[in-house]
């Protein structure tokens, strides 16, 4: 964990001053990372980054009280409404195609879970700044539902 959160936070970092790390027991990993840090070789987190630390709505229930004022990214500075917690949203997509992937050699399903995932991401993208009116639009077009004799304005009252 140290080795992958130093790179990602080493990695095109010159224009951004504030980092938020989310994750599950950060009241624990948090404590020492910086020693960890510092006496690992090779590893680093730039000193003019400012991190902040949460964990995400779901699991900062199952934690003594002191943790949610001090890690609930409802009550960090800059962290708006973040629930912290992306992997989980994809549990319950990934359960619809479990079953057929019980039978698969280990490299198929790590390609049919990647394929899975990387449409969720899409759908995310596509969907981001998007207005009401067009996100109905859009997922119009993810579903391959769309009509192109039909307006987003039309698609809405169908």
């Amino acid at each position: 964990m140290d080795y992958s959160l130093c790179k990602v936070l080493s990695y095109n970092m010159v224009d951004i001053p504030v980092a938020l790390v989310m994750y599950d027991i950060m009241c624990q990993y948090g404590k020492h990372l910086q020693e960890h840090v510092a006496r690992s070789p090779g590893l680093s987190i730039p000193s003019s980054l400012d991190l902040r630390t949460g964990i995400g709505l779901f699991h900062i229930h199952g934690h003594q009280d002191s943790c949610l004022p001090r890690f609930s990214p409802s009550y960090i500075p800059g962290a708006k409404q973040v629930d912290g917690e992306i992997i989980e949203t994809l549990w319950a997509p990934l359960n619809d195609i479990s079953r057929s992937l019980r039978r698969m050699m280990l490299f198929h399903r790590q390609e049919v879970l990647d394929a899975h995932m990387n449409h969720s991401n899409w759908k995310k993208m596509v969907r981001i700044g998007m207005s009401h009116e067009n996100t109905l639009y859009a997922h119009m077009l993810i579903c391959n539902k769309y009509d192109s004799t039909h307006t987003p304005k039309e698609m809405e009252s169908s």
